[in-house]
């Protein structure tokens, strides 16, 4: 068995023109990874081992701490200074695990936005600690060592079948509320001006 690694997959998330009213949340949803087949980084996920992972996460789903990144960091660690979004839903749809995406009012959220917004097209990931084994056509084999970190959303998907459609919710949480109400400060003090 080969020493443990960060293991990434790409899924593309597709725009869909669709007008949020002020208070709506971006939310975005699609296959998010596929289980017992060869991805294009000649990887295959087996659907017990995603399985037992997806089991994991949904904790962190109920408890809203499931949180992506936009772009991969080098690193494990999610990084909250980072963030761009919250995992809010996974379930499954035969081998491919669906999920669902919404978009945060932080800095790289408000990116992300943007970049949605101007119709550029970017890939959902999967971010995970494991090993893997060269099984006897070739193909790396994800071993039972696998820890499933999150979801970061990506500029360089591999698997282009997978897309994310647009759909929008109401904000009412105070997090939002605060985040627009600091907004507004800094817009008033200069400070975005900078």
């Amino acid at each position: 068995m080969e020493t443990k690694k960060l293991l990434q997959e790409f899924f593309l998330l597709e725009r869909q023109s669709k007008t949020r009213k002020p208070g709506e949340a971006l939310k975005l949803k699609g296959v998010f990874q596929i289980a017992d087949e060869v991805n294009q980084n000649g990887r295959i996920y087996p659907r017990s081992i995603l399985e037992r992972e997806i089991k994991k996460f949904d904790k962190l789903i109920q408890e809203r701490r499931a949180i992506g990144e936009l772009d991969h960091p080098d690193v494990s660690v999610v990084q909250l200074q980072n963030a761009s979004h919250v995992i809010t839903s996974l379930f499954w749809e035969g081998n491919n695990l669906m999920g669902e995406i919404e978009v945060l009012p932080t800095r790289n959220g408000q990116v992300l936005e943007a970049l949605h917004d101007a119709g550029v097209v970017y890939g959902i990931s999967s971010r995970a600690v494991g090993s893997t084994q060269r099984n006897n056509e070739g193909k790396e084999l994800v071993q039972d060592d696998l820890q499933l970190l999150t979801f970061d959303v990506v500029s360089n998907p591999s698997v282009s079948e997978a897309m994310l459609n647009e759909s929008v919710i109401k904000e009412l949480q105070n997090t939002n509320r605060t985040y627009l109400i600091e907004s507004i400060l800094d817009d008033i003090m200069g400070k975005n001006n900078e």
